[in-house]
């Protein structure tokens, strides 16, 4: 009998950390599904491209030859209210800036993207970013303080000076 108490016992716990996992991983709002599906098919290859950018949040075809800006653009449901593209042979910057008054929960992003905790990254301290590293460069999302419920920005930054060092 005390095996079973303790398989049983076992069950619940791991019941209990899957819910969690899936409750902190899995339960993302419609705006975060569909911005975080957006960035994961922006991110398909290492460095990301710019065709890739362009297809994934359906990017006028001008932002193919030229960087381009946007104001009020809407991405299958989901608001931006500014952004730009910008690239070059080797890198491109995507800024996404004010999400239509939706919120995009920085804990999600964290768990998501595996960011790190909201560091300072301007001079006065007014700015808040977490972010994740990768070999290509980084990938930040803008927070107004360090606790804020809802991230403001989302930028990938594949420039050379964000890429780790060899």
């Amino acid at each position: 009998m005390r095996n079973y108490g303790l398989l049983s016992s076992m069950g619940l716990a791991a019941i209990a950390v899957g819910g969690l996992w899936w409750s902190q991983n899995r339960s993302l709002n419609a705006e975060e599904h569909l911005l975080f599906s957006k960035l994961d098919a922006a991110l398909v290859h290492e460095p990301p491209r710019a065709v890739d950018v362009i297809e994934a949040f359906d990017l006028p075809d001008e932002c193919r030859e030229e960087n381009c800006y946007f104001r009020d653009q809407n991405f299958g449901g989901l608001g931006v209210e500014r952004g730009n593209l910008r690239h070059g042979p080797e890198n491109l910057i995507l800024v996404l800036e004010g999400f239509d008054n939706k919120c995009i929960r920085s804990d999600r992003v964290r768990s998501y993207y595996h960011t790190s905790e909201p560091t300072p990254s301007c001079f006065d301290a007014v700015c808040w970013y977490t972010e994740a590293q990768h070999s290509w460069g980084i990938l930040t999302f803008e927070v107004e303080e360090p606790n804020s419920l809802c991230v403001s920005s989302a930028v990938i930054n594949s420039n050379p000076e964000h890429r780790p060092r060899s």
